[in-house]
């Protein structure tokens, strides 16, 4: 009897064709199989995120990521028309920079016509995660709400332990 093995993981920044490299590098052997028969053996947060959205008809997205992973598996499901705090190369966007002093950069950022397009939020494990990135995000939600249309889904792809995305100290105020 045959056994399906599949390999599964909820490290956002990692695309499945990276995992089947890691995996590789890891001396796991695929025995012959194909590239697509070893993408199909990947179950990623990041894929499963844009396999997500496809199936509920979501095509504009904001994402919140320090790595492009996510804006690939979405491009390779047919979602392009995003926008997201990185460029589709990794580097970040200038304008979600946290080190930036520029009081007028939220502002600018929900200014944008891409914003009013936007159909869903996305969170991803963020290792350079803002405070500029989360008023975006909250300002986006928020405006949606402010013109009566439906509540915007957030989504969060990963909490993983290793990229602590906020704390709470347990006391209020």
């Amino acid at each position: 009897m045959g056994k399906r093995i599949l390999f599964v993981t909820n490290d956002s920044s990692l695309t499945r064709k990276a995992c089947v490299a890691r995996l590789e590098r890891l001396r796991v052997r695929f025995g012959g199989r194909r590239l697509s028969d070893r993408l199909a053996m990947c179950i990623t947060s990041a894929h499963t995120t844009a396999l997500y959205l496809k199936a509920r008809g979501l095509r504009h997205p904001f994402v919140v990521a320090s790595d492009s992973a996510v804006l690939e598996e979405l491009r390779a499901v047919g979602i392009d028309q995003y926008h997201a705090t990185v460029l589709d190369s990794g580097e970040p966007r200038r304008e979600f920079l946290s080190g930036q002093q520029d009081a007028g950069a939220l502002s600018r950022i929900v200014a944008c016509p891409w914003v009013r397009r936007v159909d869903c939020v996305v969170v991803t494990s963020d290792s350079g995660f803002s405070a500029r990135k989360v008023a975006a995000a909250v300002n986006i939600l928020a405006m949606a709400d402010e013109a009566g249309k439906p509540p915007l889904p957030l989504m969060a792809c990963s909490s993983d332990r290793s990229v602590v995305m906020g704390t709470y100290n347990g006391k209020s105020g």
